[in-house]
């Protein structure tokens, strides 16, 4: 069974939502200290708690490592290994990483567009040295561009992400 652990993650740490790793007394923030990605004029900040915010997604469990400075700050595991089991995440429970350089990804892409070192509305293309696109629905009218690629909207891969099967051969880099 693979874990609905980034729902959480993307929700919370994607968008940036700690006040900070550990509040003055030395407990980690995230525990009791999730905030909203926005918060409109007018309005009070919402503070979340972790295991009501797992609740709330269906996540069983999960697993935060923080990194500062290069170094790791600390880790943590949360809930259980499966919906209805017993056994509980700890800090060596392995998970299936999906999508964990996305938004790694995605902050230098716009690092990168501001700098005017890219452009993310120009062919994707003009960036590929040793790769071609796959043949979709992109034309020189409609090219894929990072913008695309980074909202998902390029058309040029399928829905959805099973991971790999423990003893299938892995895709290469490229």
């Amino acid at each position: 069974m693979i874990i609905n652990y980034m729902i959480i993650i993307g929700f919370f740490a994607v968008a940036g939502l700690l006040a900070s790793v550990a509040e003055p007394d030395g407990k980690i923030e995230i525990e009791t200290g999730l905030r909203g990605a926005v918060v409109f004029e007018g309005e009070t900040q919402q503070r979340y708690d972790l295991a009501e915010r797992m609740a709330h997604y269906n996540t069983p469990g999960l697993s935060l490592t923080f990194i500062e400075d290069g170094a790791i700050a600390w880790t943590a595991g949360y809930g259980l290994l499966e919906a209805g089991g017993a056994k509980a995440v700890d800090t060596a429970t392995l998970f299936q990483a999906g999508s964990i350089a996305k938004p790694v990804t995605a902050f230098a892409a716009l690092r990168m567009a501001e700098d005017g070192l890219i452009d993310l509305d120009g062919d994707v293309s003009t960036y590929l040295e040793r790769y071609t696109l796959p043949e979709g629905a992109q034309t020189a009218e409609n090219p894929v561009t990072l913008r695309h690629l980074l909202a998902h909207t390029a058309g040029i891969t399928p829905g959805g992400y099973a991971g790999y099967v423990q003893g299938e051969t892995l895709p290469s880099d490229v």
